[in-house]
């Protein structure tokens, strides 16, 4: 039953629409219908205009999922499982929230304030590695899932001892394995479309030339 609880509040948690309130407070607008339509902090920038928006719509989500695991360590501190459910809900809470007909963001700034209760020096790669993708492309986009496939792929093939070493020492390393995995498919799967149309983009501009 904890555990139940602790997945629907870390859902609960996640599907906070954050930029649906600041644009419609700043722009008047459906986040949804404008922009990339992306529920997230870059869409908030995009559409308002400023970068102050923007930030602060990314830092409310990552403190979204920050929220959800650290209460799923309070609520349960008993079940191995709680801070795994409750991480994967809140990133699916916020990709997809009931509040918006589960219509929401990406869920990249949600699983890193998840991951700093985890296992943070991983935010901090994923970060640079991020950051390095986006200054070689100039794409959002490729940006974050070279990063996620990065971040994903270091956890798998990292020696066991060195996993010890970087995540929270209650959790078990096939526990964050698996979460690993699930986390990087959804994250990943939630790019699929702005990845699609980046490459028919390409193709096109070629087609031209």
């Amino acid at each position: 039953m904890s555990l139940l609880i602790t997945m629907l509040l870390a859902y609960l948690i996640g599907s906070f629409p954050t930029a649906y309130f600041v644009v419609k407070r700043t722009s008047r607008l459906d986040v949804r219908s404008a922009g990339s339509g992306n529920v997230g902090g870059f869409n908030t920038y995009e559409i308002s205009g400023s970068k102050l928006a923007g930030m602060l719509v990314a830092a409310i989500d990552a403190c979204k999922g920050t929220l959800a695991v650290g209460s799923a360590s309070y609520l349960a501190p008993e079940n191995p499982w709680a801070v795994f459910a409750a991480f994967l809900a809140v990133v699916v809470g916020h990709c997809f929230p009931f509040w918006l007909r589960f219509r929401g963001g990406r869920g990249l700034a949600t699983a890193a304030g998840a991951m700093l209760v985890v296992a943070w020096p991983f935010v901090i790669v994923w970060l640079f590695w991020w950051l390095v993708a986006y200054l070689a492309v100039e794409n959002i986009h490729v940006g974050n899932v070279v990063a996620v496939s990065l971040m994903l792929g270091l956890a798998l093939l990292l020696p066991d001892e060195w996993l010890l070493v970087l995540i929270r020492s209650d959790i078990e390393i096939s526990h964050f394995l698996l979460l690993m995995t699930l986390l990087g498919g959804i994250l990943l799967s939630r790019h699929f479309e702005p990845i699609k149309l980046l490459i028919q983009g390409d193709s096109k501009n070629e087609n031209d030339e």
